[in-house]
Parts: structure tokens; sequence; C-alpha cells
């Protein structure tokens, strides 16, 4: 069984869980609106891929092409390092909630959770925690991505 989490700038949909829980290889949702909107989900990856069950999710929220995610966490059965991603450059909470779609879809990339808040996006810094299996991506690969991420051209 795996699991994956994903916290959503959105509101509620009334039906969610019952859709998700019609899915092949969705075995328990859980969802809870408190701030934000946390979709938890246990599910086989043998019958329903981690990136089929985000794209699910965001297509009955009618969210396909809005960014909106806050954090995710994919629960990896490997250990994982963390890196401590600071981004300076940050025009509005598009440009944050993108990132963090980028950063979703990549192999891994298992958990980023942020000091993100809508309400004061402009701040100086945003800090991201970026858990990342070092088998699959390095830190130098990272840290282009946090040049790129932050505006800056990145060095080959």
């Amino acid at each position: 069984m795996d699991r994956f989490m994903i916290e959503i700038d959105c509101w509620m949909y009334d039906g969610l869980e019952e859709y998700l829980l019609s899915l092949p290889g969705i075995l328990e949702v859980s969802i809870s609106d408190s701030r934000n909107f946390i979709i938890d989900v246990k599910y086989n990856s043998n019958i329903m891929k981690m990136k089929v069950l985000k794209l699910e999710i965001l297509f009955f929220l009618g969210i396909l092409k809005l960014p909106t995610i806050i954090s995710f966490h994919k629960y990896p059965k490997m250990k994982t390092s963390r890196y401590d991603m600071v981004i300076t450059d940050l025009c509005c909470e598009f440009c944050f909630w993108g990132m963090m779609e980028d950063l979703l879809d990549m192999d891994g990339i298992e958990k980023v959770t942020s000091d993100f808040d809508e309400n004061n996006c402009h701040k100086e810094q945003i800090m991201m925690k970026v858990d990342y299996n070092p088998k699959l991506i390095k830190e130098a690969e990272l840290k282009q991505l946090e040049l790129k991420f932050n505006g800056q051209s990145i060095k080959k």
C-alpha cells in the first residue's frame, strides 16, 4: 500500500472522497478542510500511479490548469535527505504554486513544506523544506533548481 498527501489552496467540493474511492486501486481517503484543503490517500501503486491520482484530484476540483498546491508528501519507503531551498524572488502566489507543481512532478522529490503565506507572499524570502531521495536526485540539481526558481541563470 502506498500513500500520497496533497495540500491545496482550494475550496471543498462535495463528492471528492466518493469519487476517489470509486477509482481502481484507491483504498482509503481522508479529507480535511481546515485552513487549507488536505487530501490524504492510501492506494495500490500497481493499479493507480501517483501522477494519475494527482491528475484525478485536480480534474475533479476543476483546477488542472490552475496551480494551487501548497505542500505534498509522497510517503517514501526509503530514507530521504533534506534540502532547505530559499526563494528570494517570489513575485506572487501563482509563482509559488507553480514551483510546488514542478517539485511534485519530479521523481525523487518526496515531500515539500514551506513557510509560505499567501497573505504575505511578498516577504523577503520563503523557506521550502525539500525531502528528496539522494539515489534519484542530487543536491547539486536542487541547488540549480533553486537558482532557476530565483530567476538566476543556471550554470551547466
